[in-house]
């Protein structure tokens, strides 16, 4: 499912900064574990742990869960994407 890393890493680098965090440098260990070859549930794990290593704080409650979500949704909206495409492509 890499092949829709072009669109994500820049929208995640971006939507790091928003926290003030270098998204150029944590964009590819987030891309890392979405990418690995792990089961969704150590994913989300793996993901919740790096973020909440961040200490990433907007003001609202639980913004490294709220974050994590929109991380996931975002790569999995992505990858439905580029397979529907593939799909339609190779029909």
């Amino acid at each position: 499912m890499a092949d829709h890393s072009q669109e994500f890493e820049p929208w995640l680098a971006e939507r790091l900064g928003h926290f003030n965090a270098d998204g150029e440098v944590f964009s590819s260990y987030i891309f890392g574990i979405l990418d690995g070859e792990e089961t969704s549930a150590e994913k989300e794990e793996n993901l919740c742990d790096l973020l909440e290593g961040l200490g990433l704080d907007d003001g609202s409650p639980d913004p490294c869960q709220r974050i994590q979500k929109e991380i996931w949704t975002k790569w999995n909206n992505l990858g439905n994407v580029f397979i529907n495409l593939t799909r339609s492509l190779l029909n």
